[in-house]
């Protein structure tokens, strides 16, 4: 994957995009800003019930990921780092659902109910979702053209130096692993991280501290439940922020894992355009 340039397609999307992503920021603050929000209940529960949940999701992980690393891979290809994290990745988005599940069906007092102000048909939630990732672009792009300052005066990285797992996706030459690593991206890690960012943390947030404080909060930690380095959190806080703006703006927590979906098609769609 190159690292100098990026090719003439990949740069011709990019720019489109951030167009319309700025015009649609643009209609947003003059149009769209003064709109009182729908909102979205706190999640009104004790310390104690929240901490269960917390805890329960954490230990879930920890033992998928020891049961799944107690048979260590042995691939010689140039796909093993590939493979490894579909396991570790699958194997940890399907043990927070399963959580979940659970509690939502057998220890209901402790499962964060009333996701939802509103109902959304899906029909609905669609474009509202990708009305809020076009907002998202501008800010990434802004973020893109500062590191991309950043590389002219000798700092690393840059914005065309991806993220590692984004890096292992571009590198990948089986398609299958491509394939699952992409419904991986769009399918399954946005039900299973937003549940937990919005819909859980920031509405027991919501119930502590100012609206304003619990969206930064669980911003902060959704960049850093990505463990990336200073100029990978900047993004993912940017999207953690607008991830949370778009649930408290339309009231349902389907439109941010629509928008969350999207945004990781629009970066699946980028690197089959650097590979072209």
């Amino acid at each position: 994957m190159p690292t100098e340039t990026a090719p003439p397609l990949f740069i011709k999307y990019a720019l489109t995009v951030s167009l319309i992503g700025s015009a649609t920021l643009c209609f947003h603050c003059f149009f769209r800003l003064r709109q009182p929000p729908i909102g979205v209940a706190p999640w009104q529960t004790q310390w104690r019930s929240f901490g269960i949940l917390a805890w329960t999701l954490f230990c879930s992980v920890l033992l998928v990921q020891f049961i799944l690393n107690t048979g260590k891979l042995s691939l010689d290809s140039p796909d093993a780092k590939a493979w490894q994290v579909l396991r570790s990745g699958f194997g940890t988005h399907l043990a927070l659902l399963g959580t979940f599940y659970g509690f939502c069906r057998f220890y209901s007092t402790c499962f964060p109910q009333h996701l939802n102000t509103v109902s959304l048909p899906l029909t609905t939630a669609l474009p509202k979702a990708l009305y809020y990732l076009l907002l998202t672009l501008p800010f990434l792009a802004a973020w893109g053209l500062i590191t991309s300052y950043f590389q002219r005066v000798g700092q690393q990285p840059t914005v065309l130096d991806p993220q590692p797992l984004v890096r292992i996706v571009a590198e990948t030459q089986s398609l299958l692993a491509f394939l699952l690593l992409a419904l991986l991206a769009i399918g399954i890690a946005p039900i299973s991280e937003e549940l937990i960012f919005r819909g859980t943390l920031y509405r027991f947030l919501k119930g502590r501290v100012r609206p304003t404080t619990a969206l930064i909060l669980s911003a902060i930690v959704f960049a850093g439940f990505h463990l990336p380095t200073l100029v990978y959190a900047i993004p993912l806080f940017i999207l953690g922020l607008l991830l949370g703006y778009s649930y408290e703006r339309t009231g349902n927590l389907t439109v941010p894992i629509l928008f969350h979906a999207l945004f990781n098609a629009n970066t699946v769609i980028a690197i089959v355009l650097i590979r072209l």
